[in-house]
């Protein structure tokens, strides 16, 4: 709280600079204040529309942050997509598959917690994990090991479920990802309980 609040004094003096923007809606997500954080980006996003200060990478982190807290709340209509879809059109010519492999998670996650689809959620995360930014990027792959975790447990596929949450804990213990951490240690809970 002390550093959002040093933040806030900080931009109160100054022109509006969308970095610092981020970093206070960053803070916000993390004690999670959704709406507060929602609203921070959302207006970093407003004011790039015309302002251009943020960089093309810069940009798409912001839509994908837009993305992933409006998707978190409550009522949520999965249909508007808005964020992701602007955040895939604008990285269709990336050369790397980093924005690709988080989009297609995202649509992982719509079809094995939204919709129950396992079977084309599991093609999706199989597709996820053919991706280079899945094999290089350790956090990504513990995310998506987790996701894989969760899915094997509902397939009643206890072993291979038990397989990949314990790389996805091995993979956040090493990072010192300690929320990842957590979220694996419960589904693991969850597989032996089911099991």
């Amino acid at each position: 709280m002390q550093s959002i609040v040093r933040l806030k004094k900080t931009l109160h003096k100054k022109k509006f600079d969308a970095l610092k923007k981020i970093e206070l809606a960053e803070l916000y997500s993390e004690i999670n204040c959704e709406d507060s954080a929602y609203a921070t980006y959302y207006n970093v996003f407003e004011k790039e529309k015309i302002n251009k200060t943020l960089n093309d990478e810069q940009y798409k982190e912001l839509l994908f942050k837009l993305h992933l807290i409006e998707s978190s709340k409550h009522n949520y209509q999965r249909d508007r997509r808005f964020f992701l879809n602007q955040l895939k059109i604008n990285s269709q010519k990336d050369p790397s598959d980093k924005w690709y492999a988080k989009i297609e998670y995202e649509n992982f996650k719509d079809l094995y917690e939204d919709s129950l689809k396992y079977k084309l959620a599991f093609e999706k995360i199989k597709t996820v994990q053919n991706t280079d930014f899945y094999k290089s990027n350790v956090e990504f792959k513990s995310i998506v090991l987790l996701g894989l975790g969760s899915l094997y447990t509902n397939l009643k596929q206890f072993d291979l479920s038990e397989k990949a949450l314990n790389e996805s804990l091995q993979i956040s213990t090493k990072n010192n990802d300690y929320l990842h951490q957590t979220y694996t240690l419960i589904n693991l809970g969850v597989n032996e309980r089911v099991r």
